[in-house]
C-alpha cells in the first residue's frame, strides 16, 4: 500500500480513533492567515484532534517515560548485576561448546589419519568427513554467536538509555 510520507502529520495513521478503533487520517484546513492540520477518523466518527494538539501529547508522553539521570545508575546497576548472573551461565555454555568443538575437531583429524593409514575404506571416509565438518561449522557459528550477542551487551545498553532519554530528539 503507498504511503505518502508528511512532516507535517507523521502520525497519520499511526494514530487510533477512541470511538471505532481505525487509523486517523490527516487534512488540513484552511483559516483566515494558515492552514490549520488535523487527525481525524475515516470511518465517519466524529473524532478530530488538531496536529498541533497530538503532537504536544506526544512530546509530553514522551518526557513522562524518560530515564530520568538519577535513575540511569541504578538501571545499568540493576541491569549490570543480572548480566553478571547470566555470564557464568555463558561462561560455562562457551566451555562446553568449545569441548564438543574440540572433539569433533579430533575426531575429523583421527578420521583422515585412519584414511590416510589405510585403516578405513574410502567410503567410509566419505561419508562421515562430511558430517564431522557440518558439526564442526555448528559449534563454531554457536559459538561464535554467543560471544558477539553477550560482548555487545554494554554498548546496547548504554544505546538503549540514550533512546529513552532522547525520545523526543529521536
Amino acid at each position: 500500500m503507498y504511503k505518502k510520507l508528511n512532516d507535517v502529520t507523521p502520525l497519520r495513521a499511526l494514530v487510533t480513533c477512541s470511538k471505532c478503533g481505525g487509523k486517523l487520517a490527516s487534512s488540513a484546513s484552511k483559516g483566515r492567515s494558515r492552514y490549520y492540520n488535523y487527525y481525524h477518523c475515516r470511518n465517519g466518527c466524529t473524532e478530530r484532534i488538531p496536529a498541533e494538539t497530538a503532537h504536544q501529547a506526544l512530546l509530553n508522553y514522551f518526557d513522562e517515560v524518560a530515564v530520568k539521570p538519577e535513575i540511569e545508575k541504578l538501571y545499568l546497576e540493576v541491569m549490570g548485576t543480572i548480566f553478571k548472573a547470566n555470564e557464568s551461565n555463558r561462561e560455562q555454555e562457551v566451555g562446553k561448546l568449545k569441548e564438543n568443538l574440540t572433539s569433533a575437531e579430533k575426531k575429523l583429524a583421527s578420521l583422515e589419519e585412519k584414511y590416510v593409514l589405510n585403516e578405513i575404506e574410502r567410503d567410509s571416509y566419505a561419508f562421515m568427513k562430511p558430517r564431522f565438518k557440518e558439526e564442526i561449522l555448528n559449534l563454531k557459528e554457536k559459538l561464535s554467536d554467543l560471544e558477539s550477542r553477550e560482548s555487545n551487551y554494554t554498548r546496547y545498553l548504554n544505546s538503549g538509555i540514550n533512546l529513552l532519554q532522547n525520545l523526543q530528539y529521536y
